[in-house]
């Protein structure tokens, strides 16, 4: 019995070695057709490339292709003629395609309308633009006369001036609502899309060099409101000028009698450090003033600060007192509600070149008959 059991695990031991044997062979053999296979679809890849290179001259990515200027490699010309062969039925889509050497869904976009901004043939790629191309050319003139006189605008003002323009012309973009300015995507195509401008950094000039009190200047701006006089025949009474000036809240103390050399002598103000209140006057060339407008350096609104102001005053709050864009823009339409501007009546306002003057969307608004000069520069609004 116990020799029985020995060869029967003798011929158990020999079964399993078998099944290894076996079980061994066959993962080598699986092993090597995955190496196979795998080899083989390398080959297919490298053919392809190989492909891929002599028909795009080595640009085997789309980003290569678009960069390299291969994407949409068909001419106008051709597509306009494939397009109009299929609408008069001398084509199918597959045959003009064939026959014109043009993308088959390609033909067929321009062929059924679909694109939105390529018609007819056209070429037309990348991202689409959110103002029509009359708009930004006036902006890019816009930009380019503020640079001229010194008054160049910034990354961000530029940003706020487009979404403002879109805002007053109901243009649906996709500018950021919350920031209201336009996005760096839209600056990056403006600027692809208008390469006569370009972000600079600008040399450091004073306001005494740039806007020298010189016979040339001088002459110059004379020069230009005698002719807009002239040209629109505007009388006295409808020529205003404009100008902001700061007021301290608190008013130095005048002199008192007191100890002969006492180190300090004091008296009781508001307050120790004064703040400015800025008040937005404008007046005629024949005396009519428009009812001011008054800043305060504060966030809230209080009913006391408005008593005893002249009959038709405005008053807002800013943080520290100063006037903005968005201010400025404020005071335009409580100028215009004042003195009716029209397009047969028109007013004349001069004013300087601060900042919130003259980077400003309120030049694009709804404000026929106003003529403004700011700093020997006049705008129509």
């Amino acid at each position: 019995m116990n020799c029985r059991s020995t060869g029967e695990f003798i011929m158990e031991v020999v079964t399993q070695t078998t099944t290894t044997k076996k079980t061994v062979t066959t993962s080598v053999t699986q092993s090597s057709r995955t190496v196979n296979k795998r080899q083989i679809r390398n080959q297919k890849q490298r053919r392809q490339s190989k492909k891929s290179k002599s028909k795009h001259g080595n640009h085997t990515t789309r980003k290569s292709r678009v960069a390299s200027g291969v994407r949409a490699a068909w001419n106008e010309d051709t597509m306009k003629s494939a397009i109009e062969a299929v609408r008069q039925n001398q084509f199918g889509l597959n045959q003009a395609a064939k026959h014109f050497v043009v993308p088959k869904a390609t033909l067929q976009r321009h062929v059924k309308g679909l694109n939105k901004r390529s018609q007819e043939g056209k070429k037309q790629l990348g991202r689409s633009q959110d103002l029509t191309d009359e708009i930004e050319q006036d902006l890019v003139s816009h930009i380019l006369l503020m640079e001229s006189r010194f008054y160049g605008l910034t990354r961000s003002s530029l940003l706020k001036l487009a979404y403002q323009i879109a805002v007053r012309n109901n243009i649906t973009t996709r500018f950021n609502d919350d920031k209201q300015a336009a996005g760096k995507e839209w600056l990056h195509g403006f600027l692809q899309r208008n390469p006569a401008i370009a972000l600079r950094i600008p040399e450091a000039t004073s306001l005494a060099r740039a806007a020298g009190f010189n016979r040339q200047r001088v002459t110059g701006f004379y020069t230009l409101l005698q002719k807009i006089v002239a040209d629109e025949k505007l009388p006295a009474s409808r020529i205003y000028n404009m100008d902001e000036t700061g007021f301290t809240a608190v008013q130095k103390p005048q002199k008192v009698f007191a100890q002969k050399g006492k180190h300090q002598v004091g008296a009781i103000t508001s307050s120790e450090r004064g703040r400015n209140v800025t008040f937005v006057c404008c007046v005629s060339a024949t005396g009519h003033y428009v009812p001011p407008m008054v800043i305060y350096p504060r966030k809230r609104l209080k009913l006391e600060l408005t008593e005893g102001a002249p009959a038709g005053s405005v008053f807002h709050c800013q943080e520290n007192g100063w006037i903005n864009t968005e201010l400025f823009s404020t005071w335009l339409q409580h100028f215009i509600s004042i003195v009716h501007p029209s397009l047969n009546d028109k007013v004349l306002l001069i004013l300087d070149g601060h900042a919130s003057h003259t980077q400003n969307g309120a030049f694009r608004g709804n404000t026929g008959g106003v003529t403004i000069i700011a700093n020997f520069m006049f705008i129509n609004v």
